[in-house]
């Protein structure tokens, strides 16, 4: 009965009157969170240029957008911290990406891999990792928990822009792949072990659905998908074949 959300740079507790009941917030809590065990949370938190991040993170200079990933406890003590500018080369090596990317981008996700088919094919995929979205770089990768290691990455030369990759009970990811750059988005299911594109949707004219910032997809127990367009404020639920059956535009902002 209780609602957990981020807001103000805050990940909050709240019961159903909007009390809050539990807080943790320092530096910048900014994308995303998930539930980790035993009551902790794992967290997204991105520093930005300005000196709140640099005493944050305390360097002597200022950082060029780092990334670190956090897990913590109900008692809001840091159990287990990820610092993306310490894996570059791993990502670098995965991906044959540019440095520049890795060095100025910032994360948009972070979730714990739960029971999958894929982890007994491939230790990659195993329970307990960590999936994370470097959001300017267009790629997605696993984090091996907890050594800490990047040990799959993909997305270069496909991904543009994306925002909230998702394990599928199948083992696959769900992407919502806003198109920034190209100017029209879709919802891709990709299978990470063969990295093939299973399952599509996109709208004909492709640019009728564009979202340049935000949005997620979810794939529901009947086997269609829940696509929200963020910003847009428009949510619409689609089938395997890609067909609208139901759709809803707020017209709050």
């Amino acid at each position: 009965g209780h609602l957990f959300l981020i807001d103000g740079g805050k990940l909050m507790e709240l019961d159903m009157q909007s009390n809050v009941l539990w807080s943790y917030s320092t530096c910048s809590i900014s994308h995303a969170f998930d539930f980790a065990e035993n009551g902790q949370f794992i967290i997204d938190r991105d520093a930005y240029f300005d000196e709140a991040s640099k005493k944050c993170y305390e360097r002597d200079t200022k950082p060029t957008d780092l990334v670190r990933i956090e897990i913590i406890s109900p008692d809001k003590e840091v159990l287990w911290s990820w610092r993306g500018e310490e894996h570059k080369e791993e990502i670098l090596r995965l991906t044959g990406g540019s440095d520049e990317d890795i060095t100025r981008d910032n994360n948009n996700w972070c979730e714990i891999l739960k029971d999958n088919p894929l982890a007994q094919k491939d230790k990659r995929f195993k329970k307990g990792n960590i999936l994370f979205s470097y959001n300017s770089a267009s790629l997605i990768g696993i984090i091996d928990y907890p050594k800490g290691e990047v040990v799959w990455a993909w997305g270069w030369g496909d991904l543009d822009g994306q925002h909230a990759p998702t394990m599928l009970d199948n083992g696959n990811l769900l992407i919502f792949d806003n198109g920034r750059n190209r100017g029209w988005a879709r919802v891709i299911e990709l299978n990470p072990l063969t990295e093939e594109i299973v399952w599509e949707y996109r709208m004909e004219p492709k640019e009728d659905f564009y979202v340049q910032n935000g949005g997620s997809a979810q794939r529901l127990p009947n086997g269609n998908t829940l696509i929200c367009e963020g910003w847009n404020n428009k949510i619409f639920e689609v089938t395997p074949e890609g067909e609208i059956v139901w759709d809803f535009i707020s017209e709050l902002n």
